[in-house]
C-alpha cells in the first residue's frame, strides 16, 4: 500500500512541475552564482591568488608566511604599477607618479556633493574609472587587493582571536557559496512543497478520508500515506543533492579548498566539512517542512483553501532560505573587540536547536494527524 502511495505522489503531472520549476530555478539562480564568468572580477581573481598559496604554503599560513604575503603584496604592487604606467603614460603627465597616487587623489576626497559632480567630471577620475575597465589593469589591481586582504585579516585575527595562522580559503568562495546554498535551500523547500500538497490536495478532492474511516483498515491509511510521503521527499532530496554536487564539482573551481579551515566559524571545521553540514541541515528542514505541509494540507477541502494554506508554507521556506542557511555557524560580523552575531541562524548552537525543534514539531504533527484519523469511524 505504501507503494501505491508513492505512485500517486510521484505521478507524471507533479514530476514534470518539479522538473520544470526546480530545473529552471536551479540553472538561473545556483547554477548562474556558481560561474565565474557571471560574478564580479575579484572573485575569479581571489580564487587564483588562493589556489597559488595553497600549492606554496598549504591550507595555513602562519607568521613567517604571512611574511612572505606583505612581499607578494608590494610586488603585485610593482607590477601594477608597471602596467598602468605602461598603457597610461598620461598618468605622469598629470603630475602622479604611480597609480596608488592617481587612486589615493580620486578616492580621497572630502566634498560636498555639488564637489564631487563636479569632480567626477575631470581627467583625473575619468582615466582613473577607464583604468578600472581595463581588464589587464582591473586584474592587478584586484591581485593587490587579494593579497592586502589576507594581511588585514591576518592582523584582525591576530588581535581578536588570539592566533598567527590564516585559512588559504578565499573569503569570497565562503561568501559565493552562501548565496548559492541560499538559492539552493529556496529552491528545495519549494520543490518539496509542490511534491507534497498536490497530493494532499487530490486526496482531500477525491474525499479520500471520509470513505476510509467507514473500516479499521482504512483508517490505518493516513500511516502508510505519511510513510509514502517521507519515502518520496526523501527521493527528491536525494536527486536534488547528487546534482548539486555534480555541478558543484564541475562548474566551480572551489574543491581545491576542501582542506582549508573555513573562516569566520564557531566551530574548526575544514570547507568540506561546513558544506555537508549546511547540505544535511537543509535536508533536515526540508523534510520537517514537509510534515508541516502534509499536516496542513491535510486540512483542505477545496482549491482556494489548498493555495490560502500552501503561501505560508512557501514564505516560511523563503524566510529560512534568505535568512537561516546562508549563515549557519558563522561569526557574522565585529564589535567591541568581539565576535558578534546578528544574523537568524549565525548564533553559536541556535541552529541545531532550531532544527530539532522544527524537526520536533513537524513529528508531532503527523503524530496528530495520525491519532485524529484513527478515531474517525464514521462516514463525514
Amino acid at each position: 500500500m505504501v507503494l501505491k502511495e508513492f505512485h500517486k505522489i510521484w505521478n507524471v503531472r507533479t514530476l514534470l512541475l518539479v522538473v520544470i520549476v526546480g530545473g529552471a530555478l536551479f540553472y538561473s539562480w545556483v547554477m548562474g552564482q556558481m560561474n565565474l564568468k557571471h560574478l564580479p572580477l575579484f572573485e575569479t581573481v581571489e580564487v587564483e591568488v588562493g589556489t597559488e598559496l595553497l600549492k606554496r604554503y598549504g591550507t595555513q599560513l602562519d607568521a613567517s608566511e604571512l611574511a612572505q604575503i606583505q612581499i607578494l603584496y608590494e610586488q603585485a604592487e610593482e607590477k601594477l604599477n608597471e602596467v598602468a604606467l605602461s598603457a597610461y603614460p598620461e598618468i605622469r603627465d598629470m603630475g602622479f607618479e604611480s597609480y596608488q597616487e592617481l587612486e589615493q587623489y580620486c578616492t580621497a576626497q572630502d566634498k560636498t556633493e555639488e564637489e564631487l559632480e563636479a569632480f567626477f567630471q575631470t581627467k583625473e577620475y575619468q582615466l582613473y574609472e577607464k583604468m578600472l575597465e581595463d581588464s589587464t589593469v582591473a586584474w592587478e589591481v584586484e591581485t593587490c587587493t587579494a593579497y592586502q586582504s589576507i594581511i588585514t585579516k591576518a592582523q584582525v585575527e591576530k588581535e581578536i582571536e588570539k592566533i598567527d595562522t590564516v585559512s588559504t580559503l578565499p573569503e569570497s568562495v565562503q561568501m559565493n557559496v552562501g548565496f548559492i546554498i541560499q538559492d539552493y535551500s529556496r529552491i528545495l523547500l519549494l520543490v518539496t512543497l509542490m511534491l507534497v500538497m498536490p497530493y494532499v490536495a487530490m486526496e482531500n478532492r477525491n474525499r479520500v478520508y471520509p470513505i476510509a474511516a467507514a473500516t479499521k483498515t482504512g483508517r490505518r491509511l493516513m500511516l502508510h500515506q505519511i510513510k509514502a510521503m517521507l519515502v518520496a521527499v526523501l527521493l527528491l532530496l536525494l536527486i536534488f543533492n547528487i546534482i548539486f554536487y555534480i555541478v558543484y564539482q564541475i562548474q566551480t573551481p572551489y574543491t581545491r579548498f576542501a582542506s582549508c579551515k573555513a573562516i569566520d566559524l564557531w566551530f574548526g571545521w575544514t570547507w568540506s566539512e561546513y558544506l555537508f553540514i549546511r547540505i544535511l541541515m537543509l535536508d533536515v528542514w526540508a523534510l520537517a517542512h514537509a510534515m508541516v505541509v502534509f499536516f496542513l494540507g491535510s486540512f483542505c477541502k477545496t482549491i482556494v483553501g489548498t493555495v490560502v494554506m500552501a503561501l505560508p508554507c512557501w514564505g516560511m521556506g523563503e524566510l529560512a532560505g534568505l535568512y537561516f542557511f546562508p549563515h549557519l555557524f558563522t561569526m557574522s560580523y565585529k564589535e567591541y573587540g568581539r565576535f558578534s552575531s546578528g544574523i537568524f541562524g549565525a548564533n553559536k548552537y541556535f541552529p541545531v536547536v532550531t532544527e530539532v525543534f522544527v524537526l520536533g514539531i513537524g513529528m508531532l504533527l503527523l503524530w496528530l494527524l495520525y491519532q485524529r484519523r484513527k478515531r474517525e469511524d464514521i462516514v463525514e
